[in-house]
């Protein structure tokens, strides 16, 4: 993951986080996490974490990744391809 998305996420997560009352230990045990890979995670010094400890983070706060294809619309298909999917 590029650092500046991984810096993004890293502080979303922090603002949650916060926004919870939760300090890094408590966040991190309810995520099944090191406190410490949190703080790396939330700083943007982690960029390389594994996909599915991002998620855990994520939903621990009620967030989620939505993927799309950049430059299409968000069903991910062309508009040819959408019409004809109706």
């Amino acid at each position: 993951m590029p650092k500046d998305t991984a810096s993004m996420i890293g502080s979303l997560i922090r603002a949650r986080r916060e926004q919870a009352g939760l300090d890094l230990q408590t966040a991190a045990s309810r995520a099944g996490v090191g406190r410490r890979l949190l703080l790396e995670v939330e700083t943007g010094m982690r960029p390389n974490v594994s996909f599915t400890t991002v998620i855990r983070l994520l939903a621990l706060f009620g967030l989620e990744i939505d993927v799309v294809t950049r430059g299409a619309n968000r069903t991910g298909l062309t508009a040819a391809e959408s019409s004809t999917t109706r």
